[in-house]
């Protein structure tokens, strides 16, 4: 029964998202690809113990094959490989006059496993402009 009020619950909610999100700061970002090392970097957007949010160029083929992010702040490798899953992709409104399309993608971590999600709490804590105490 309790969970069948928690489903009404967010189902009429008007924000579904479960984890609070933090501004990303400059010098951390996600690669794709399997490789850290020699994987494409995306600019982060925003962080939360659920997902992430991503900008990148439409053109970038690479972007749309990945189901594997690994997290990064300098040379740091945070998390290694994490599976994900694209829940939005939306086109970013840009003022610039710059011809390449850029994107946003919203990502749900799946399969986290202990040491990662500890993993991503130091990211947080540590590469947010807001992180949790």
């Amino acid at each position: 029964m309790i969970d069948l009020v928690k489903w009404f619950k967010r189902l009429f909610r008007n924000n579904r998202r479960q984890h609070k999100r933090y501004k990303v700061l400059d010098q951390a970002y996600c690669v794709i690809g399997s490789d850290p090392a020699e994987g494409e970097r995306m600019r982060l957007l925003d962080i939360g113990e659920g997902g992430l949010a991503m900008a990148y160029a439409f053109s970038d083929p690479l972007i749309q094959k990945t189901g594997e992010i690994s997290l990064m702040a300098g040379d740091k490798v945070y998390i290694k490989n994490v599976l994900v899953e694209t829940i939005t992709d939306l086109e970013i409104k840009d003022l610039s006059e710059t011809m390449v399309t850029m994107r946003r993608r919203g990502v749900r971590f799946k399969r986290l496993k202990n040491v990662d999600k500890k993993h991503l709490m130091d990211f947080i804590k540590n590469c947010t402009v807001c992180g949790p105490d």
